[in-house]
């Protein structure tokens, strides 16, 4: 199957005396020899300091970093299975979900046929989004309890240190329904429930490592909360 399930910086000196066989004159002192005068290197003028090199922005692959993804004029696609509204960029591809998912069947499989799926232009990005049902009630430990759970089915080794790295979300900004966004090592994951999906719990991941880059849009991270922005999922705070 493939990575989108039917489509995975080198380089001295000689002297000579003469001599002579007639009687030598008297000698007679000779001056002595003028010792040059010594003369002080002319000053040199000290460089001139190099005018200073701007810092440029930091970027990522020319989006720069911590500035907000653009998404107003992203595609809207509405998942019949899941019943999510959202958005994603222009020339990605969608892969509908084709039935419902399944905590024992589809965690970790991010190519399950459970979950809509949203593949880069460049064909390196994979965003997933799924919803199951839900009673852990609309509290922010219910949401951790769930992601707990989703994360040991996975087998993912850190599993016990979700709730030290989980940052709060709100869905519906006025309501400000319960949610975390979770980053592992090698991917990101959303969790939101109430409102529009009570009783249930919606979930979108990136399959990538939270900052790694995508081309005009930032990190890997930044683009899911643009994702999450168009489903009205908002930073809590």
């Amino acid at each position: 199957m493939s990575w989108m399930r039917c489509a995975a910086l080198v380089i001295l000196l000689a002297a000579g005396a003469a001599g002579c066989t007639a009687t030598p004159p008297e000698p007679t002192e000779s001056p002595p020899a003028s010792t040059p005068t010594e003369q002080s290197p002319a000053p040199t003028a000290a460089p001139a300091e190099p005018a200073p090199t701007p810092t440029p922005t930091p970027s990522i692959l020319g989006t720069p970093v911590g500035e907000a993804v653009d998404a107003r004029a992203w595609i809207r696609y509405s998942s019949e299975i899941h019943d999510v509204d959202l958005a994603h960029p222009p020339g990605w591809t969608v892969v509908p979900a084709e039935r419902e998912w399944s905590m024992a069947e589809d965690a970790g499989a991010i190519e399950s046929p459970g979950q809509d799926g949203f593949m880069s232009a460049a064909g390196d990005v994979w965003i997933t989004l799924w919803s199951v049902p839900y009673s852990g009630g609309e509290t922010l430990e219910g949401v951790q309890t769930w992601a707990e759970e989703l994360c040991l089915q996975i087998g993912d080794p850190s599993c016990a240190t979700i709730g030290e790295r989980a940052e709060p979300l709100c869905l519906e900004r006025r309501d400000c329904h319960p949610g975390l966004l979770v980053p592992f090592e090698f991917d990101v994951h959303a969790y939101v429930t109430g409102g529009d999906h009570a009783s249930r719990i919606v979930t979108l991941a990136v399959w990538r490592a939270s900052s790694f880059p995508v081309r005009g849009m930032g990190s890997a991270r930044e683009v899911l909360e643009a994702f999450l922005e168009t489903m009205d999922v908002w930073p809590a705070g």
